[in-house]
């Protein structure tokens, strides 16, 4: 399951970093909703399968040190996620996301998914 999840959040990872690329070369053009869409639905679909990995699978990394990668990386892909759901919010009140907020949310996004990542490769 966790090889899944990490899977499913690494397409969710590639498809937001198209959206921030659009959203820096055309900054008063909102990118494809179908492409955000998508964004969202990966990374909810794969947080969930997350969630359920380090609930049900056995903990990693107990040998390298790095059993806890995986709740602080579930910790930090969470605050991604409220992150965007910011960005949502901002989009129904037809104001764009300013680039901070993009970066802002791109860096804790990645910083979980390398976490998870590392959490991952310790098994």
């Amino acid at each position: 399951m966790l090889t899944l999840a990490i899977e499913i959040l690494g397409a969710g990872v590639v498809v937001g970093m198209i959206l921030a690329v659009i959203a820096l070369v055309a900054p008063s053009k909102p990118p494809a909703r179908i492409l955000a869409s998508l964004h969202g639905l990966l990374v909810i679909v794969g947080y969930g399968v997350l969630i359920d990995a380090l609930i049900t699978e056995p903990p990693r990394g107990a040998m390298t040190g790095t059993q806890a990668f995986g709740m602080v990386g579930a910790v930090l892909l969470g605050a991604a996620i409220l992150l965007g759901i910011g960005s949502i919010v901002l989009h129904v009140r037809r104001q764009h996301m300013p680039g901070i907020a993009i970066g802002i949310h791109a860096s804790v996004a990645i910083a979980g998914y390398v976490m998870l990542f590392v959490y991952w490769l310790a098994g």
